[in-house]
């Protein structure tokens, strides 16, 4: 996930996708707007209740971080330094309803907000 230079990019974890968006979607879980846009400089937004889950990658563990352990909607600079690592596990609940969890694989460092790579895993709920 690229931080934009202009505008803003949503990330969908039901799809899962990443994708330029004049405005916010009502559809993404994690918006990532051009630094400055918002207060935070990275200008990240959490749309959904993210976790932090440290206990693991299961679904149990994965939910109960939501419940549990869940992030601010629009962490600042620190808080996606040490949230967003590598070998972080981050949980929510998407828009659609389901459980999605994102592994953090990659960070690269440049001049202002970090670029983060990922594996996603979507756990469908029934009745969601």
């Amino acid at each position: 996930m690229r931080y934009p230079s202009t505008g803003c990019t949503d990330l969908d974890l039901d799809v899962p996708r990443a994708a330029p968006a004049e405005t916010d979607s009502l559809r993404a879980e994690w918006t990532f707007k051009q630094p400055g846009l918002l207060a935070t400089r990275y200008g990240m937004y959490l749309r959904t209740p993210t976790g932090l889950s440290t206990d693991g990658t299961a679904f149990e563990a994965c939910r109960s971080a939501v419940d549990v352990d869940a992030l601010p909607g629009e962490p600042d600079e620190k808080a996606v330094d040490e949230d967003f690592a590598v070998g972080s596990v981050l949980c929510t609940v998407t828009q659609e309803g389901h459980l999605a969890m994102m592994e953090i694989t990659d960070v690269r460092k440049n001049d202002g907000a970090p670029d983060l790579f990922g594996r996603p895993t979507l756990w469908k709920v029934p009745g969601a």
